[in-house]
């Protein structure tokens, strides 16, 4: 339940804060792929196609959510995270595109991280600061957040993301 509430008022505070800026970009893509845990640390790299997303809200209450995959390019992401018996260190990026003709990669750090245990899986909640980019997203930073469950096969979750030029280092 906690890091369903992290991730909830990540998206709400992404969303909020999309709305009262310029020049920004803001993403949310369902991923799929694998983790790896060995000892106290794991590696992530997940994928997800074009998609359009769709939350519903009915009238009993409850929410209905639709992610959509269309044809088209995909994003990769990938994540470290380690020492999970005392704490952790994470941090990965995500790659947009096809990388046919350029670069479109955002690297990001993680700053908060929620870990609850599952019905044989970890559910998590990641929030962080993204730290760079290369090509569209040079001098870039911004937000992120993932939630989401892995295991030792499997892993799914939500990434968001707000990102704006980071005015300060772009040469007059």
């Amino acid at each position: 339940m906690q890091a369903l509430t992290l991730l909830c008022f990540s998206l709400l505070f992404l969303s909020t804060f999309a709305q009262v800026t310029n020049n920004t970009e803001s993403f949310s893509l369902f991923v799929r792929g694998s983790c790896k845990t060995v000892d106290d640390s794991a590696t992530c790299r997940l994928k997800g196609n074009s998609q359009t997303m769709t939350t519903l809200v009915g009238n009993d209450d409850g929410i209905e959510f639709q992610a959509k995959e269309h044809f088209g390019s995909y994003a990769v992401v990938s994540l470290n995270v380690t020492d999970l018996s005392n704490g952790f260190v994470a941090s990965g990026n995500i790659t947009f595109g096809t990388h046919g003709s350029r670069d479109a990669t955002l690297y990001f750090t993680v700053s908060q991280v929620t870990f609850v245990n599952g019905q044989q899986q970890l559910w998590s909640a990641l929030a962080g600061n993204i730290t760079g980019g290369l090509g569209e997203f040079l001098d870039h930073q911004g937000v992120i957040s993932i939630g989401g469950a892995f295991n030792n096969t499997a892993a799914f979750g939500l990434v968001s993301g707000h990102v704006w030029k980071n005015v300060a280092s772009t040469p007059q």
